[in-house]
């Protein structure tokens, strides 16, 4: 929806030596805004996507409106949903229901067992030199494994989390160039469920992230969730993330809605409604 060539940095490093095409596919971008309503105004902006653009801020029969809805995505390498943005997401889904006396439907989607490495299998593909990118062109002329290590007492050349991604992202248990033909076919085979799922007036209701915000340099421990999100962007699916308050912590939580293909303007539409029932954005500490 918005293009991003000319602004990642490996083609600015590498210029036409690093194709970038592929990667492109699913380094999405979306605008960041206070309020929802006006990520319309920014995507009519942003979008080279003239179709998108004359359908932004059409009128939506909310009445016709489906619901589908997912607690969350069933892997043994996935964190389970913290029960706080659980509750958030069956709010959301309330609010529809009671709000447009709708009927909402829950989905399993036992499909997305091994989603999270068909993620990790589509972007390690579309990156011929993985550690030019993280290193900034620059490439790695020392031993990897003993710089890991020292980043545990500060003392290596490279982060710890750009260390971690190049001494595992090839580890067999994550990633088997062998089993690229595998992993695309399974690709092939949710982006048919999606298809059948989503039509241009059902949207998925799902949460964002298993959990709230982690612990500085957590993250990339808990790597694998980032399916929540990268499953629309490898699907090329538009999604809004929606603010739902705060959890016992005061950090923020949130879920996000899917729709099918190209049909943004369901999801944004659906956003300012969820902005109206419970606040949308608010400032840390607001209800402290």
């Amino acid at each position: 929806l918005v293009p991003n060539e000319g602004s990642f940095p490996p083609e600015r490093l590498f210029g036409e030596r690093l194709p970038m095409a592929e990667i492109y596919k699913y380094l999405c971008s979306g605008p960041l805004c206070r309020y929802a309503e006006d990520l319309v105004t920014s995507i009519k902006v942003l979008s080279a996507n003239r179709e998108i653009k004359m359908k932004l801020g059409r009128k939506i029969n909310f009445q016709k409106l489906k619901i589908c809805y997912l607690k969350q995505i069933h892997s043994y390498i996935v964190t389970p949903v913290d029960p706080e943005i659980a509750r958030a997401l069956q709010e959301a889904v309330s609010y529809f229901e009671q709000h447009y006396n709708i009927k909402a439907r829950e989905v399993k989607m036992p499909w997305l067992m091994d989603a999270p490495r068909c993620v990790i299998n589509a972007v390690l593909n579309s990156v011929p030199d993985l550690a030019g990118m993280l290193t900034g062109g620059k490439g790695v002329d020392f031993n990897l494994k003993i710089d890991f290590l020292k980043s545990f007492f500060g003392k290596s050349t490279l982060s710890f989390s750009t260390l971690a991604i190049l001494n595992f992202a090839h580890f067999p248990l994550i990633y088997r160039e062998s089993r690229n033909s595998h992993y695309e076919n399974k690709v092939e085979k949710i982006i048919n469920e999606f298809n059948s799922l989503l039509d241009e007036d059902t949207v998925l209701l799902m949460p964002t992230m298993p959990f709230s915000a982690p612990y500085h340099r957590e993250g990339i421990l808990l790597v694998f969730n980032s399916i929540y999100t990268g499953i629309s962007n490898i699907l090329g699916l538009p999604s809004t993330s929606c603010p739902m308050g705060f959890n016992k912590n005061g950090l923020p939580i949130g879920i996000q809605i899917v729709g099918s293909k190209n049909n943004d303007p369901l999801t944004l539409a659906c956003a300012v409604e969820l902005e109206k029932a419970f606040g949308g954005w608010k400032a840390p500490g607001d209800e402290f």
